[in-house]
């Protein structure tokens, strides 16, 4: 799913160049709402790391397997809550929601510890990093407007769900490869695409703090999926 800026903020965002054509009063503004994305982003996955860590520390297998679809349901109703009610939230509400949705999902990212090597896990987050660095300081940066691009990606995100369904029955390792190597290719262009959007973001921000959560949001999902892409190129099955 990816998180679009609620309609109400459009106006703002349409009277935006994003190549800083925004007056130079709001630059302050614009990067210290920025800097609270990323941060919001790191706490995330801090917090999905230390839960999937708790959770393949402490339960069983077989406890892990029998809340998986519970925490897989709640994890969809929490992010379309945020993704269409967060503007009409309070800053600390919207905030905790995101917290509450990386734990969800730290508890469900547990399995994979039970599949691939502790190594090949390390492997793959680094890499992760890597690219998610690259790209964002190229999306944060670059004066080519990469909104075709992000067009691309997200009508290729689209096959990548549907062949990923397919692929559920079909168990086909050679499929499951190429969905990877495409995964790969179309978050770390999304990576670029959603970074450049941040300003953009900050532009139609009002001050209020939902945004900079939505926009921290579409960040989290984006590094997830591409490790979780990464994983399937990289990982070592126990």
């Amino acid at each position: 799913m990816k998180i679009q800026i609620p309609e109400e903020y459009q106006q703002n965002v349409e009277n935006y160049d994003e190549f800083g054509g925004y007056a130079p009063e709001r630059a302050a503004s614009v990067t210290s709402f920025v800097n609270k994305v990323y941060g919001l982003m790191c706490v995330a996955l801090l917090v999905t790391a230390g839960c999937s860590w708790w959770t393949v520390s402490t339960l069983a297998p077989e406890q892990i397997v029998v809340w998986m679809w519970p925490a897989m349901i709640a994890e969809i109703v929490v992010v379309m809550v945020l993704n269409f009610l967060a503007h009409k939230m309070s800053t600390v509400v919207a905030e905790f929601s995101m917290l509450a949705y990386a734990a969800l999902n730290g508890f469900t990212l547990s399995v994979i510890f039970l599949v691939y090597t502790k190594e090949s896990l390390a492997g793959a987050f680094a890499v992760t990093g890597g690219i998610f660095g690259v790209m964002s300081l190229y999306g944060n940066f670059t004066k080519r407007d990469l909104t075709s691009m992000g067009s691309l990606c997200i009508m290729a995100l689209v096959g990548l769900i549907l062949a990923g369904i397919v692929n559920i029955f079909l168990q086909s390792e050679a499929m499951e490869f190429v969905v990877s190597c495409i995964g790969v290719l179309v978050f770390t262009g999304l990576v670029a695409y959603d970074s450049q959007q941040i300003r953009r973001f900050g532009a139609a921000d009002d001050g209020k703090g939902t945004l900079a959560v939505l926009a921290a949001l579409g960040l989290y999902l984006d590094f997830i999926n591409l490790f979780l892409y990464l994983v399937g190129l990289l990982g070592r099955r126990k």
